[in-house]
């Protein structure tokens, strides 16, 4: 990310860890899209784009095990 300042990369590169997500499921119709990510450890998140009036919406969990239960998750 070279577009950062160098001590904010430095900084971020002793606190955070980027690591690849693999889709285990997808759900799509017409306008719409789900995905169950599956995390390296194993945990699960989930990400939706969401047809709207206005356009889409994009919804990405933040935490493994959500339990707010919104009705569009996988």
């Amino acid at each position: 990310m070279t577009n950062l300042p160098k001590s904010l990369r430095e900084s971020l590169a002793g606190r955070a860890t980027l690591t690849a997500v693999r889709p285990a499921d997808e759900a799509r119709d017409d306008e719409s899209a789900k995905w169950l990510l599956e995390l390296e450890r194993g945990g699960r998140v989930e990400a939706a784009k969401l047809a709207s009036e206005e356009g889409y919406a994009a919804c990405l969990s933040t935490q493994v095990g959500c339990a707010v239960g919104c009705v569009f998750c996988a």
